[in-house]
């Protein structure tokens, strides 16, 4: 349980820093380390977890690994100057 519940702050503090209007690059280290880059339509519909063309058109999908078991990742949307738009989390 313990350990269960300090994963998940981790993965909470991490996403916090994820905020829109945050240049991504600016907080890119803490986020846990590079998983992909999608800027592709078609790819940011396959792997992100954000399925409406309309929002990922013209955006870059970022996804990082965020943790230890339970392994999940983070996916920050980002607009083409690197701020973000909005992110999330998965498991893996």
């Amino acid at each position: 349980m313990f350990l269960e519940r300090n994963a998940s702050n981790k993965l909470l503090d991490k996403l916090s820093l994820a905020r829109p209007g945050i240049k991504l690059a600016d907080i890119r280290e803490q986020l846990g380390s590079p998983m992909y880059e999608k800027s592709k339509l078609e790819e940011m519909i396959d792997y992100g977890p954000i399925k409406d063309e309309q929002f990922c058109k013209g955006k870059i999908l970022n996804s990082f690994y965020a943790g230890t078991p339970p392994c999940r990742a983070i996916d920050v949307y980002t607009d083409v100057n690197n701020i973000i738009i909005y992110s999330t989390w998965h498991g893996l």
